[in-house]
């Protein structure tokens, strides 16, 4: 018996789904708690699992997400079929299913933390903004532009992608980096505009003219709330159960499967 709770996209076709899945896991005595839950079943695509992420960051520690996709990316929700749910609770009930855990950043804002499973922009498309960036409070530049992207080794083939950042595979190195966006680039104003990969020996400190601004985190607006924010590696993870019997994609499978037109194997 355990504690869970269900969130899903807004696709008509997963409400039949859901509730379901909800009846399955009562009538197998568990408890439906949306507040303190211990596992978090997910029905969408990237973009539902990021926003469970974010709602739930303050008990990542507590809670194991188990998604099911059912919508567009998948990067994170391609891990489990529906179909094999009562699988996935014999699993649960005798503790032995296999766990992915996502590394996460995580952003000082004031005196409040914010985690990222994905990564998180700082932009303005209206005007050039102008933010002062310290590596290890050591300072590196003055950027004028859109904007600022930090992602983690997942969310390398998310957003950060699309604006030439760096794919990266790693599993252990706790690695993630910093991105520029839109640049100025004239005798005035001069930036380095190239993908900055860091370990977690590095932070990023971002300082502000004027604070009141916006940071994106997996989707999620905060406002930033001082002149500065301060952007790291965090020790937390995003723990995604996987089923056993699902044959397990490696990350070279997942980027062709995802990116790659061309999927023909080379003997």
């Amino acid at each position: 018996m355990f504690k869970f709770t269900i969130i899903k996209n807004n696709y008509k076709n997963t409400d039949d789904l859901a509730k379901t899945l909800k009846k399955v896991l009562l009538d197998n005595n568990n408890i439906f708690d949306e507040i303190n839950p211990q596992y978090i079943f997910i029905i969408g695509g990237d973009g539902t699992f990021l926003k469970t992420v974010q709602q739930f960051q303050d008990k990542l520690s507590e809670i194991i997400f188990i998604p099911f996709k059912s919508g567009g990316s998948g990067y994170y929700t391609n891990k489990n079929e529906i179909e094999d749910i009562s699988n996935i609770l014999t699993q649960i009930n005798n503790k032995s299913y296999n766990i992915i855990s996502y590394e996460l950043i995580e952003i000082l804002n004031d005196k409040k933390t914010n985690f990222v499973c994905n990564e998180v922009k700082i932009l303005n498309e209206i005007k050039p903004t102008s933010i002062k960036i310290f590596i290890n409070d050591e300072y590196l530049e003055t950027f004028w532009g859109t904007g600022l992207v930090v992602s983690t080794s997942s969310g390398s083939t998310g957003y950060i992608k699309s604006i030439n950042g760096a794919v990266i595979l790693s599993k252990t190195n706790r690695l993630f980096q910093l991105q520029e966006i839109a640049p100025i680039n004239t005798n005035k104003y001069r930036s380095l505009n190239s993908s900055i990969i860091l370990s977690d020996e590095f932070s990023i400190k971002l300082e502000f003219k004027n604070y009141g601004k916006t940071m994106i985190c997996d989707t999620k607006p905060y406002e930033i709330l001082s002149n500065f924010i301060e952007i790291k590696s965090s020790l937390k993870k995003a723990n995604v159960l996987v089923c056993k019997d699902q044959t397990l994609l490696s990350e070279i499978q997942i980027l062709r499967d995802i990116f790659i037109k061309d999927k023909e194997t080379i003997e």
